[in-house]
């Protein structure tokens, strides 16, 4: 096979690579840091909680100027960068005295340094990089989030055991630093993205991109979704020591939700290729009302694994299925900025952690917070019927010309 035909799925590898490193450690690990966080400052759940549904409103203000960013500068500059700022975030976690600088930390250098090395720059990278099999290739991406929830928190429960919460943040830092820039260093391509003019397309504005009711429509269908993933996701740990279990089992769960999600993002992505989105779409809706059932009607622990396990599968189609619908419906000069609008609201949903935690301390369980938002999945999959099929994805006559190149 030549070298030439090879060279895209090398660039894949290392852009998944960056994503388990960054989202991994932000988002599938956060839970692990709870308990030893809560006992360093002697505070409830909710409190340390509110540092991911920080960290998440922060990525979610971040996500259009990441999108923005990703249409108009260097590839590997853009990665590079946020790769730097995130690891400097979490060298100044092991030095932290008090839980506001934690809020600090989480809700600048942290989500800043995530979003720009996340999933809205490597999923716009992909997209220009892959006409064909591209929804396969953009769910291999997203997996690269899921890889890391898969590998990484083993490895920081045994680390927080063995070092400690702080030394652990240091490890992490720098050896995550070391072993992800060279590879994009090496492997992505630092082209300057085409301009409008240069691809053919007529010149698309921020504002006309906005006004995409394809837009709303996922967002409207997907927020839910995303509400309930996020509650379960940031309390596993939390929702496990309530079962009796202990940090390391919490761990296993996470690990064990992330292998599920890998075949999820997989599946799924692959499936978008072939099938109407919306089908798709009500699948994973089923199945992440089903984790919820189990996470809350049932205490043992073969009812933790069945949620762990359905969660992971409609958590992990999630990001492929929008990216999928967002890349067929603009040239992917234009996907960066649309799936940064769509971001914008998408990760807004972390503040269902916060609030679900909130509840916890309050009643003394998870299971009234997690029900109130299945019920929201409700709605959310009668109004699914509106999000546009595979072969149908509406356009503005702005944009029209934007489309010709995912068709």
């Amino acid at each position: 096979m030549a070298v030439s035909v090879r060279l895209p799925w090398i660039q894949l590898a290392a852009v998944v690579l960056l994503q388990a490193y960054t989202i991994g450690l932000i988002v599938y690990s956060f839970t692990l840091w709870v308990p030893p966080l809560m006992a360093e400052f002697d505070t409830e759940r909710a409190p340390i909680m509110a540092a991911a549904s920080i960290a998440g409103i922060a990525m979610a203000a971040m996500s259009p100027v990441t999108g923005y960013a990703a249409d108009h500068l260097r590839p590997r500059t853009l990665l590079l960068t946020g790769l730097c700022i995130f690891a400097a975030g979490f060298l100044l976690m092991s030095v932290v005295g008090a839980l506001w600088q934690v809020w600090l930390i989480y809700g600048t250098l942290g989500p800043i340094g995530a979003a720009l090395a996340g999933p809205v720059a490597c999923q716009t990278y992909v997209a220009r990089t892959f006409s064909q099999r591209r929804g396969l290739a953009l769910g291999i991406s997203s997996a690269g989030t899921a890889l890391g929830g898969l590998v990484l928190p083993p490895l920081i429960a045994l680390l927080i055991e063995g070092l400690g919460w702080r030394a652990t943040h240091l490890v992490v830092g720098i050896g995550g630093f070391l072993l992800i820039a060279p590879l994009i260093w090496l492997f992505v391509r630092d082209e300057a993205p085409q301009a409008d003019a240069a691809q053919g397309l007529a010149k698309v504005s921020n504002w006309a991109i906005a006004r995409e009711p394809a837009l709303w429509i996922i967002v409207a269908a997907f927020i839910p979704l995303g509400m309930v993933f996020s509650s379960l996701q940031f309390n596993l740990a939390p929702l496990a020591a309530d079962r009796g279990l202990g940090l390391r089992s919490a761990a296993l769960a996470t690990s064990g939700m992330a292998a599920s999600m890998i075949c999820g993002k997989i599946l799924c992505g692959s499936m978008t290729d072939r099938i109407d989105h919306r089908a798709i779409y009500w699948v994973l809706a089923a199945a992440m009302a089903c984790a919820v059932c189990f996470m809350t009607l049932t205490t043992t622990t073969t009812g933790l694994i069945a949620a762990v396990i359905l969660l992971g599968l409609a958590g992990g189609g999630y990001y492929p299925l929008v990216s999928a619908i967002v890349a067929k419906g603009f040239a992917p000069g234009h996907f960066g900025r649309a799936i940064g609008l769509c971001f914008l609201f998408l990760n807004a949903v972390l503040l269902g952690p916060w609030v679900a935690a909130m509840v916890r301390d309050a009643t003394g369980s998870y299971a009234l917070a997690l029900q109130v938002m299945a019920l929201l999945l409700v709605p959310a999959a009668i109004f699914a019927i509106f999000l546009p099929r595979r072969d149908r994805l509406p356009s503005p006559p702005e944009i029209g010309a934007a489309v010709v190149g995912n068709q």
